[in-house]
């Protein structure tokens, strides 16, 4: 990477240097050396600004993952557990019978958590 953002910083040096004798060529009156080395000039700042725009595509994107969890709620004591997520799950559900009272269960919410990232 510092070997990328060292030549794109030598070629940028070099457009503008162009660019200065460029102006200058054209000030003395030399208008064919000037516009080549304009040319050169708009050239070099291309190649510059197309190493930029590799270097971000080249960067691996972070990829977060979550863990979705279902929360189920007794309507009639109150008793709350958390399971996985299940497919078809979604809130106010009927969820069976509660363990504690036996009373009915509802889904009362569906969530996800951050699982931590593992630094490799």
């Amino acid at each position: 990477m510092a070997g990328r953002a060292l030549a794109r910083m030598l070629l940028s040096a070099l457009s503008l240097a162009l660019l200065f004798l460029s102006l200058i060529e054209l000030v003395l009156g030399s208008q064919d050396l000037s516009i080549i080395l304009l040319l050169a000039s708009m050239a070099l700042t291309a190649l510059s600004y197309v190493l930029s725009r590799s270097a971000l595509s080249s960067e691996v994107p972070v990829l977060r993952t979550f863990v979705v969890s279902t929360e189920l709620t007794c309507s009639k004591c109150g008793f709350k557990e958390e399971r996985d997520f299940r497919r078809g799950d979604y809130v106010f559900k009927p969820a069976g019978k509660c363990p504690r009272c036996g009373g009915e269960r509802v889904i009362t919410s569906i969530f996800r958590r951050e699982q931590p990232t593992q630094s490799t």
